[in-house]
């Protein structure tokens, strides 16, 4: 039986994520791959931490989506080879939605319940049941010249060319989202 010091400090891991996002001017069921790395300061730390790069779309609702977020796993101080944690995550990310003229910039934060279950000594599985909030971050202006600007007063873009046009926004939404995968460690 593994007990969470025989556990490695390292791993890398990849899932499939379910989300119903609802943003204010489109709804898509976003689903697609999770790819993430953990590290923690020793084989029996609570607290690693984590980078991972989330790639979802909808066919229907032609939305694709990319994000890249970073943050904590805090474990239960259990033994055994099943471990719950509460994963914390904060990142960036853009949309691109059909029919509107710019991608969409978006600030990401997650919360979510994860079950890891370290069925030999480098590989696992994880379930994942959580919250997911994408906020809208799109700059309202886009130059002449390429730049954008959080403007939309007189003198918006006057060193850059003048206003090429107003950007598109989507919205917010913070809805549950599902994820389950596999984990190799070392």
């Amino acid at each position: 039986m593994l007990t969470s010091a025989s556990c490695a400090h390292k791993s890398v891991y990849g899932g499939y994520v379910l989300h119903d996002a609802s943003f204010d001017v489109i709804e898509p069921n976003l689903s697609g791959a999770s790819v993430g790395l953990t590290g923690g300061a020793s084989a029996d730390a609570r607290l690693r931490g984590f980078v991972q790069l989330d790639v979802r779309s909808d066919g229907d609702a032609e939305v694709d989506l990319f994000d890249l977020s970073f943050g904590g796993l805090f474990y239960a101080p259990i033994e055994g080879p099943i471990r719950p944690a509460l994963q914390l995550g904060l990142g960036v990310g853009r949309a691109d939605v059909e029919g509107l003229q710019n991608s969409i910039d978006l600030l990401t934060a997650s919360i979510g319940a994860r079950i890891e279950w370290q069925i030999t000594e480098s590989f696992g599985l994880y379930l994942i049941a959580g919250l997911r909030g994408y906020f809208d971050t799109t700059d309202p202006t886009t130059c002449n010249d390429g730049t954008t600007s959080p403007s939309v007063g007189q003198g918006t873009c006057s060193y850059h060319g003048g206003i090429a046009y107003y950007n598109d926004h989507i919205g917010d939404s913070i809805e549950p989202e599902l994820g389950a995968g596999l984990s190799l460690h070392w």
